[in-house]
């Protein structure tokens, strides 16, 4: 059955374009989701670190590096880049030492777009190890050429949070 993939590959999309569109030089910035209103000042997220990422073994060109991180609720967000240049990198793991993956998240990689998140099937895994993340497992990718036709490859993200 195609849909579980596709509505994870959504899924993940969509965090990737938010957490991206979220990465600005503004001191602050505000997300409402429907009668909450939650502002995450400067000094809520960080910005900076390096990161890099691997798709199907082959190291991926991320125009920008830039590590912006987020923890809110035992949740850390992730971001990678500006979303400039047509990627759009985020992930979202769960705080601590022995983080889970809740959703991942890669566009325009090559013309193709992967998404995982928890509870779609398959396994990604997370790792800490002080400021680092690393992820890895498969991720769903969509061609917007085909996409009825998604593809399954393996995957590893690094980012490390300032």
């Amino acid at each position: 059955m195609r849909a579980v993939p596709i509505v994870s590959f959504v899924g993940a999309l969509g965090l990737a374009v938010a957490l991206t569109a979220c990465s600005s030089d503004d001191d602050s910035s505000s997300a409402t989701s429907g009668a909450t209103s939650t502002t995450v000042s400067a000094s809520d997220s960080a910005e900076g670190g390096n990161a890099s990422v691997t798709i199907g073994g082959e190291a991926q060109d991320l125009p920008d590096k830039t590590v912006y991180c987020t923890e809110q609720n035992g949740i850390v967000n992730i971001a990678i880049g500006s979303g400039t240049g047509g990627k759009a990198i985020g992930a979202r793991v769960t705080a601590g030492d022995s983080p889970q993956v809740e959703q991942v998240g890669i566009a325009a990689t090559n013309g193709i777009t992967y998404g995982w998140a928890k509870g779609t099937g398959g396994n990604v895994t997370a790792t800490k190890d002080g400021n680092t993340y690393t992820l890895s497992g498969e991720l769903t990718g969509v061609n917007a050429a085909n996409p009825t036709a998604p593809q399954t490859e393996s995957f590893e993200l690094k980012a490390t949070c300032p």
